[in-house]
C-alpha cells in the first residue's frame, strides 16, 4: 500500500466514524461501505500473478522507441500486461511466454531488462531498427526455445550467454551485422568445436544465419555440418551470404530425412557437392561459390526440390539429365555462370511447373531442344551466351506466358518466327546471332525498349527505332520476270508459226520438185 492509498483510508475511516457519532449510517450499513471502500482503493493491480515479469516489460518499454507503431504506448496500467499488444502469458501461472514484436520499427537497443522474463519461450522482434548487440542476459532465459531477431542492424558477436539455451529449436539471426566465428559451444555448457555441439542439439529444427560477417578463414569452418546429422529433426539450415570456408563434408548428403531447405549462397565454399538422398528437400541454394566438379546425379531423387541455386560456380561437364526428372514441381532452376557443355538434355521438357530457368553464362551447345517448348508455365528463361545453334523452336509458341526471353549471344540462325508477335514479351533479346530476314512490325517487335535485335548483320525492316537497314525493294525482280514473261508470251508463239511456215512450204516445195520429176521421166 503506498502513502496516498494510506492517506485516503485514513481520512475515509475518519469521516465515517464521524457519520457513526452521529448515527447518519447504521453500523452494518457502514461497516460495508467501509470494506468496499477500503478495498477499491488499497486493493494493488494484478500483474496476473507476477510483478516480476510487469516490472521487467515496464523496463522494456522505458528502453525502446516505437514512434512509428506506437504498439508500446498501450503498455500501461489501463490493461493487465497478459493483454498488453505482442505479449502472451501462460494461462497456469500468468507469465509472460511469448512477445512478438515483429515488424514495429522498435530502435535502439534490446535492454537487458529482457533477461529478467525467466519464463519466455519465443521471443520475435524480426524486421525492427534493433542496433547494438543481443545482451548477454538472454542467456537466463532457459526456456527460451525461439529466438527469431533477424533482419535488424544488430552487429558484434554473438554472446557466449546463449550457450545456456538448450532448448532453443530455432535461431533466426539473419539480416543483420554478426561478425566472427559461430560460438563454439552455442547451447550447452561445452568447449570444442563446432561439429562437436550442433549434434547435442536435438530439438533443434530450424538453424538461421543468413545475411553476417560470419567466417574466420580457417579451412575447416564447414566441418560443423558433420554435426548436423544427429539433428534428427533439423528442417532448415541457412547460412548464406557469409565469409565461410572451406569444403561441404560428405555427411552433408545424410542430413535430417526432414530437411527442406538448405542454404549456403554466397560464401567461399570449395571442393564438390556431395552426393545425397535428402528425399524432402524443397530448396537447395549453393549460389556464388567456389565449387567445382560435376552435379551429382543423385540430385534426381530430390522429388520435393522446388527451387535449385547452383549458378555462379566453376561447375563443369554435361548437366545430368536425372536433374530434370527430379521434380514435377520444380518452380525455378538457376544453373548460369559456369563451365557447363554439350546440349541441354530434352528430358527438360518433363517439367511442367517450371517458371523460371537460366543456364546463361555456359559452354552449351546444339539445338535447343524443342521438349523445351513443353515448359508451358515458363515466365523467365535466359539462354544468353552459349553456343546453341539452330532457329527458335516452333514449339515456343506453346509458351504463352513468357514474359522474359534472353536468346542472345549464340549461334542461331534463320528467321524470326512469326509466332513471337503473338507472345506478350515483356523483355525479348535477339541479339548478337546470325538471325536474318526482315524483323516484324508488330507485337513486341513495336516497342524498342522491349527487344534488341543488335549484331544481327542480315536482318532488316522493322521499326525505325531498330535501326536496321530497309529490306531489298522486290517490286524491280517482278517487274523483270513480268517482261520476260511477256517476251516469252511472244515469241514461242511466233517461232511456231515461223517454224510451220517454213516446214510447209519445204513440205510443198518438195512435193512440186517430186511431181516435175516424175512428168520428165514419162
Amino acid at each position: 500500500m503506498n502513502l496516498l492509498s494510506s492517506f485516503c483510508v485514513q481520512n475515509l475511516v475518519a469521516v465515517l466514524i464521524v457519520l457513526m457519532q452521529g448515527k447518519a449510517l447504521p453500523l452494518i450499513s457502514t461497516y460495508s461501505f467501509l470494506l468496499t471502500a477500503a478495498s477499491t482503493i488499497t486493493a494493488p493491480r494484478s500483474f496476473g500473478g507476477n510483478e516480476t515479469d510487469y516490472e521487467a516489460l515496464l523496463a522494456f518499454k522505458a528502453k525502446i522507441q516505437d514512434p512509428h507503431s506506437n504498439t508500446l504506448s498501450s503498455w500501461n496500467d489501463s490493461l493487465d500486461f497478459c493483454n498488453w499488444p505482442g505479449i502472451t502469458c501462460g494461462r497456469r501461472h500468468g507469465r509472460v511466454r511469448i512477445i512478438n514484436l515483429v515488424d514495429q520499427k522498435l530502435a535502439p537497443y534490446i535492454p537487458h531488462s529482457i533477461g529478467n522474463l525467466t519464463s519466455l519461450e519465443s521471443l520475435s522482434s524480426r524486421r525492427n531498427v534493433l542496433e547494438g548487440t543481443i545482451p548477454d542476459s538472454l542467456g537466463r532465459l532457459k526456456r527460451l526455445t525461439s529466438l527469431l531477431l533477424g533482419e535488424n542492424k544488430l552487429s558484434g558477436f554473438i554472446p557466449p550467454s546463449l550457450y545456456n539455451l538448450s532448448l532453443i529449436t530455432t535461431f533466426y539471426l539473419g539480416g543483420n551485422g554478426f561478425r566472427g566465428s559461430l560460438p563454439s559451444n552455442l547451447g550447452l555448457h561445452l568447449t570444442g568445436k563446432i561439429p562437436d555441439i550442433f549434434g547435442k542439439l536435438h530439438h533443434l529444427s530450424r538453424l538461421h544465419f543468413g545475411s553476417n560477417n560470419l567466417g574466420t578463414g580457417g579451412d575447416d569452418e564447414m566441418a560443423f555440418h558433420a554435426s548436423l546429422t544427429n539433428c534428427s529433426m533439423l528442417k532448415v539450415v541457412s547460412i548464406n551470404n557469409n565469409r565461410l570456408e572451406g569444403s561441404l563434408p560428405i555427411t552433408v548428403g545424410n542430413l535430417s530425412t526432414y530437411m527442406a531447405y538448405f542454404g549456403l549462397s554466397g560464401n567461399h565454399i570449395v571442393g564438390r557437392i556431395p552426393s545425397g538422398n535428402l528425399s524432402l528437400l524443397s530448396v537447395l541454394y549453393l549460389d556464388d561459390n567456389k565449387l567445382k566438379d560435376t552435379i551429382p546425379a543423385s540430385l534426381g531423387g530430390c522429388k520435393n526440390l522446388v527451387s535449385l541455386g547452383l549458378s555462379r560456380k566453376n561447375l563443369n561437364g554435361s548437366i545430368p539429365e536425372q536433374l530434370f526428372g527430379t521434380s514435377s514441381v520444380l518452380f525455378s532452376l538457376n544453373l548460369s555462370h559456369n563451365q557447363f557443355t554439350g546440349s541441354l538434355p530434352s528430358t527438360i521438357g518433363s517439367l511442367k511447373g517450371l517458371s523460371e530457368l537460366d543456364v546463361s553464362w555456359n559452354m552449351l551447345s546444339g539445338e535447343i531442344p524443342t521438349s523445351l517448348g513443353g515448359c508451358t508455365s515458363l515466365e523467365v528463361l535466359h539462354m544468353e551466351d552459349n553456343f546453341f545453334q539452330g532457329s527458335i523452336p516452333s514449339s515456343f509458341s506453346s509458351l504463352r506466358g513468357i514474359q522474359f526471353l534472353d536468346l542472345s549471344c549464340n549461334n542461331l540462325s534463320g528467321q524470326l518466327p512469326n509466332f513471337l508477335v503473338t507472345i506478350p514479351f515483356i523483355s525479348l533479346n535477339l541479339s548478337y546471332n546470325n538471325f536474318e530476314g526482315e524483323v516484324p512490325r508488330k507485337g513486341v517487335f513495336t516497342n524498342e525498349s522491349a527487344v534488341s535485335v543488335v549484331g544481327n548483320d542480315k536482318l532488316c525492316g522493322g521499326i525505325l527505332e531498330l535501326h536496321l537497314p530497309e529490306c531489298p525493294n522486290k517490286e524491280p525482280k517482278k517487274t523483270k520476270m513480268s517482261h520476260l514473261q511477256y517476251l516469252l508470251a511472244i515469241t514461242i508463239p511466233c517461232a511456231l508459226v515461223g517454224v510451220i511456215t517454213v516446214s510447209s512450204f519445204l513440205f510443198c516445195w518438195f512435193k512440186k520438185k517430186k511431181k516435175e520429176h516424175s512428168s520428165n521421166t514419162q
